[in-house]
């Protein structure tokens, strides 16, 4: 069932094993560099453009999101296309920042 759909995702991908409390908001400050930001920036608009939910706030936790994960990972960085996968799993995380990443 739905409900259950994020607890078996985190309990599936060793969410809980690799938890660290304080750790998100340490790497909250890390930012990539700026060619990585601008065309970050330049995908948000057009991240589920049609899904109402899918509003201002959630594009800046979803920029958030990408930009620690491109910096944390500088050589994956970030391509298009990992906008949805990231916004994917934060409308199924209950837009929680800390899970989604």
């Amino acid at each position: 069932p739905p409900r259950y759909r994020w607890l078996v995702w985190r309990t599936l991908s060793g969410y809980a094993a690799a938890y660290r409390p304080g750790a998100y908001e340490r790497i909250a400050q890390r930012r990539p560099d700026r060619k990585t930001a601008e065309a970050i920036a330049k995908d948000l608009d057009r991240t589920f453009p049609n899904v109402e939910d899918f509003d201002d706030e959630k594009k800046s936790q979803l920029a958030s999101i990408l930009c620690i994960f491109a910096s944390l990972f500088p050589e994956v960085g970030y391509c298009q296309g990992m906008n949805f996968v990231a916004g994917f799993l934060l409308m199924a995380s209950g837009t929680s920042q800390e899970d989604t990443l």
